[in-house]
C-alpha cells in the first residue's frame, strides 16, 4: 500500500505543477493577444491570430500533460526493472522512449489513478 500511495502522491505533485504552469501559460497567452505590437508581428509574418485558450482549458490540459509524464515515468520504472540489469541500457532507453512513455502516460493516467485508488481502498478494508 505504501508504494501505491507514493505513486499517487507523485502524480498529484505533477498535476499541481502542471496546473500552475497552465495558469501562467493561459494568462501569458491572453496578455500577448491583447498586445498590438504582437498582433502586428503576427500579421507581418502572414500568421493567423488564434482564439485564446482560456484559463480553465490551459490548467486542465497542462495538468493532464504533466500527470501523464509522471505516469509514464512510473510505467517506465516498472518495465525497466524487469527487463534490464545494468544502468547504461536503462538510461539510454529512457532518453529514447521518453516521448512515447509521456504519451502513454497521458492516455493512461485516469485509469491508472482509479485502479490504484480502488486497490488502496480494498487493502484498507481488508485490514
Amino acid at each position: 500500500m505504501k508504494k501505491e500511495l507514493r505513486q499517487l502522491y507523485f502524480i498529484g505533485v505533477f498535476i499541481v505543477i502542471g496546473c500552475i504552469l497552465g495558469c501562467f501559460f493561459a494568462i501569458n497567452e491572453s496578455n500577448q493577444l491583447q498586445d498590438p505590437e504582437f498582433l502586428a508581428l503576427l500579421h507581418s509574418k502572414n500568421m493567423t491570430v488564434s482564439e485564446p485558450m482560456g484559463i480553465t482549458k490551459g490548467v486542465i490540459l497542462c495538468g493532464w500533460l504533466f500527470s501523464g509524464i509522471a505516469t509514464g515515468i512510473i510505467f517506465y520504472k516498472a518495465i525497466a526493472k524487469r527487463w534490464f540489469t545494468s544502468m547504461a541500457p536503462k538510461i539510454l532507453l529512457a532518453i529514447i522512449t521518453f516521448p512515447f512513455f509521456a504519451f502513454v502516460g497521458a492516455i493512461g493516467v485516469i485509469p491508472f489513478v482509479v485502479y490504484k485508488a480502488i486497490r488502496i481502498c480494498k487493502i484498507k478494508l481488508q485490514n
